[in-house]
């Protein structure tokens, strides 16, 4: 049941990071003589009525609380939009389909995220809302999900001011193309928070956001309507929306505003690092966690022509072409040039933008430059990200490998130079060369190169590991080792899912990742009196590797 339910269309929903193939060789392997100079680089690589101008911000005209006359019950709370009713979960209540920001339709597409109208009465948040709009992996299914879709969900043990538990405020991946905070996998909601809440004591929110041209088209024209000449970060803005709800309405779920941990994986690991790099969160957040994802952006006229080529495609390069495609479908703007998430090769272009408002600088630039906001953090990969993913079959020999580096690095002299730091000599078989070189491209080298940063960039303490697990009990997935995104079943405890039997080893590597979690969101520092995590040092590289059972050790696939 497992291996039929976790299927490559599934591993890369919500679970890819978009670091691209040719800024990774001109960077290098992780230590493979090439160190200096991926030290070096920068991985830049309801609408229409009184629409308040666009300054690159909320609206603060619409940032104060709402009165109610709501008596308190069990259950229900009173956010400063409005009260919601929740419904008990286990030892939590859940509150779902809660809105953050207003709906980004009609005028409001591609502008920073407006604030939540009030509402009257009880708002239900009993059920799921929404996903953003989107299409699947391959870029070829059916747009499913709503443009209204602004929302997030909580789950805490308590609503008592009192209880001030630290919060977990977690961003899904998905290339930011797909994925969504309510992800869905043989009817289990895979980010649903209950369990994470429940064992360690903290209330966990979960958000949507814009994804693909909704949330990062960029363009000239956008970048007139407002002030600050902000375009392309629409979905940071709706990040910075919710993080400002979550610090506004906090203590309402018995959260503590004062001790906020941001988390993502994969393009959610992408779009930590640009909070920790824009100015536009500042005091908003305490720690983060990035698991399998880089400090990546994109170069404004990069992303401003991708944005000209995209009305092009649309069809409205003509006099004004953003009321155009604010005209159209949802499903006219993403199918305009439909987008590919992939794992093991090319990225889907879309990400955060340098422009010179949101993000002022390349997040890794930022971070050197000690510019970003100086919290603890966790950062991290697995050891066979790609392996579920890659164009070579296990049986692949020797040529079929090296045809598809070839492939894969077509600049002159590139391939050549990869095969010579990965032969498939080097491994128990080719596939495994292709795995660990494509591994290390995207992911490994990535965290590498953040931590890196960090430390020039005089952060307080960082945290690298090395997650290796492969499940214990699934003849079927066990070779894969431990692929892209299956971290996250751990974290929120859904090892149970299409009636997969977890053994000891899994057991363990999740009571490892929620624990260390849990304390890193209470304290800062992810160790307990068994477990001591190395704090990060440029010098030796140091590692907690999590498995069946834990190591540390210095260079993550530097030899």
């Amino acid at each position: 049941m497992f291996q039929k339910q976790l299927t490559a269309r599934d591993a890369a929903r919500g679970l890819w990071v978009p670091i691209l193939v040719l800024t990774w060789i001109s960077l290098g392997a992780c230590g493979r003589n090439w160190n200096k100079a991926s030290e070096a680089s920068d991985g830049s690589s309801p609408a229409t009525q009184n629409v308040p101008p666009d300054d690159g911000t909320q609206n603060p005209s619409l940032g104060t609380s709402c009165s109610s006359d709501v008596a308190p019950e069990p259950g229900v709370v009173m956010t400063d939009r409005g009260a919601v009713r929740g419904a008990k979960e286990g030892l939590t209540w859940a509150y779902k389909n809660i809105p953050y920001a207003a709906p980004p339709i009609g005028a409001l597409r591609w502008r920073a995220a407006q604030a939540a109208a009030c509402w009257t009465g009880i708002r239900d948040a009993t059920a799921w809302g929404p996903a953003c709009p989107q299409s699947d992996a391959a870029g070829t299914a059916p747009i499913s999900g709503n443009e209204d879709c602004l929302q997030l969900n909580v789950w805490s043990k308590s609503s008592s001011r009192a209880a001030k538990s630290p919060v977990l405020f977690w961003i899904h991946g998905g290339g930011n193309a797909i994925g969504s905070a309510t992800e869905e996998n043989n009817a289990v909601r895979v980010y649903a928070g209950q369990s994470l809440a429940e064992k360690q004591n903290l209330v966990v929110v979960s958000i949507n956001y814009r994804l693909g041209a909704l949330g990062y088209f960029a363009h000239p024209t956008l970048a007139s309507e407002n002030a600050n000449g902000s375009t392309g970060n629409y979905a940071i803005t709706d990040m910075v929306a919710a993080l400002e709800w979550v610090r506004s309405n906090a203590a309402a779920f018995g959260g503590d505003a004062d001790s906020i941990t941001i988390a993502g994986e994969s393009a959610g690991a992408v779009n930590v690092c640009a909070l920790v790099s824009s100015p536009l969160a500042k005091g908003l957040f305490h720690r983060a966690i990035m698991q399998s994802g880089g400090c990546t952006a994109r170069a404004l006229a990069t992303a401003q022509t991708a944005g000209s080529q995209l009305v092009t495609a649309a069809k409205c390069d003509g006099k004004d072409p953003i009321a155009c495609m604010r005209a159209l479908a949802p499903d006219l703007v993403l199918n305009a040039i439909p987008t590919k998430v992939d794992v093991a090769g090319a990225a889907s272009g879309y990400g955060p933008v340098i422009d010179s408002f949101a993000l002022k600088d390349a997040p890794l630039a930022v971070i050197r430059a000690g510019a970003h906001h100086k919290v603890p953090m966790i950062v991290g990969a697995n050891g066979s990200e790609t392996s579920r993913l890659v164009p070579v079959a296990r049986t692949a020999t020797d040529a079929q490998y090296q045809a598809a580096v070839r492939a894969l690095f077509t600049a002159p002299g590139i391939a050549d130079r990869v095969l010579s730091q990965y032969p498939a000599a080097s491994y128990s078989t080719p596939w495994e060369a292709y795995v660990a070189l494509t591994s290390d491209a995207k992911f490994i080298c990535a965290a590498r190169r953040t931590l890196h940063a960090l430390a020039a960039g005089n952060s307080p303490s960082a945290y690298r590991y090395f997650f290796t697990h492969a499940l214990d009990n699934s003849p079927l997935l066990k070779p894969y080792g431990a692929w892209h995104g299956v971290d996250v079943l751990y974290l929120f405890d859904k090892l149970t899912i299409a009636g997969y039997a977890p053994g000891d080893g899994d057991l363990f590597s999740a009571e490892t990742i929620m624990s260390s979690w849990g304390r890193f969101a209470r304290t800062g520092d992810p160790s307990d009196a068994e477990t001591l995590w190395p704090v990060y040092d440029s010098a030796t590289d140091p590692y907690l590797q999590i498995d069946s059972q834990l190591s540390t050790g210095m260079g993550v696939r530097t030899v």
